[in-house]
C-alpha cells in the first residue's frame, strides 16, 4: 500500500506540474524548422512479425509566413488516393487549413475566428457542412506530431497539448499529453547508432486512444520512427533510409 501510495502521488505531481503548450508559446523551438522530403514505411506488427501496409511521402515547406506539409499515403492494394494537407502560421504554429481524402472520406477544414469547411463520407454518400466558433488557443490534431519535434525536450520533460479533432460523431478540442522524454538510441543504416530522444505520448485522435513513442534525432530533430499501439493493434512507421 505505501508503494503504491508513493507511485500515485509521483504520478500525480508530475501531471500537475506538465505545461500546456499553445499556439505562439515562447517554448516552441521554431529554429528546427526547415524544408524537408522523406520517405517513411508503415507497418502493422502481429505476434512477431511486421506487415507492411503503406508507403508514406512527406514534404515539409515554410515559407515567411506559413508551414504546409503535404502527406501521401500509398496504401497497398488500395487504388484510391490518400492525401492529407495541412497549414499553419508562422511562428505561431496556429492552425489555417486542413484538407484530406482517402478511401473513407473527403474532409476540409479552414480555420479562423470560426472553423468552416465539409466532411463527405463516401460510404454513406452524406456531406455534413462544418461551421462551429473556434475553441481557443488550439493545435490541429494532425499537426501535433511535427509540433513535437519543436517542442523543448530533455530528460523528464512533461507537456499537454490541446488539439482540435473533429468526426462527424464527436469533434472539438482533445488533450495529447506527453507522459516521458527520455534519451535513448536509434540504430540508423547509414549512421549507425544515433542519440534520440525517446517522447511518449498519449491521445484519443479520431476518437481512439493511443499511446505512442516517437524517436527524435537529439541532433537536428529529424523523425526517425513511431510505435503506435492502440486497443486494436500496433503500428510501427520508419524512415527510409
Amino acid at each position: 500500500m505505501k508503494n503504491f501510495l508513493t507511485a500515485f502521488f509521483i504520478v500525480t505531481a508530475v501531471n500537475l506540474h506538465a505545461q500546456t503548450v499553445t499556439p505562439g508559446d515562447r517554448a516552441i523551438e521554431t529554429k528546427w524548422i526547415k524544408k524537408e522530403d522523406y520517405r517513411s514505411k508503415w507497418f502493422v506488427i502481429r505476434d512477431t512479425l511486421s506487415h507492411e501496409i503503406a508507403e508514406i511521402i512527406t514534404d515539409i515547406t515554410p515559407t515567411d509566413d506559413k508551414l504546409t506539409i503535404i502527406t501521401e499515403y500509398k496504401v497497398k492494394g488500395a487504388k484510391t488516393k490518400w492525401l492529407d494537407t495541412t497549414v499553419v502560421a508562422l511562428p505561431s504554429l496556429a492552425p489555417l487549413h486542413h484538407s484530406t481524402t482517402n478511401l473513407e472520406r473527403d474532409m476540409t477544414l479552414d480555420f479562423g475566428k470560426d472553423i468552416k469547411g465539409y466532411y463527405y463520407d463516401k460510404r454513406t454518400k452524406k456531406v455534413t457542412d462544418i461551421e462551429q466558433p473556434a475553441p481557443r488557443p488550439y493545435f490541429f490534431s494532425g499537426f501535433y506530431p511535427y509540433l513535437i519535434r519543436m517542442l523543448p525536450l530533455k530528460d523528464g520533460y512533461t507537456a499537454e497539448l490541446p488539439l482540435f479533432d473533429y468526426t462527424p460523431a464527436k469533434n472539438g478540442i482533445i488533450m495529447a499529453s506527453i507522459t516521458e522524454v527520455k534519451s535513448g538510441t536509434f540504430r540508423s543504416k547509414r549512421n549507425g547508432m544515433v542519440g534520440v530522444w525517446l517522447v511518449t505520448v498519449t491521445e484519443e485522435v479520431g476518437g481512439n486512444k493511443s499511446k505512442i513513442t516517437y524517436y527524435i534525432d537529439k541532433k537536428d530533430r529529424k523523425l526517425w520512427r513511431q510505435d503506435i499501439d492502440t486497443a486494436m493493434q500496433k503500428l510501427l512507421i520508419r524512415v527510409v533510409e
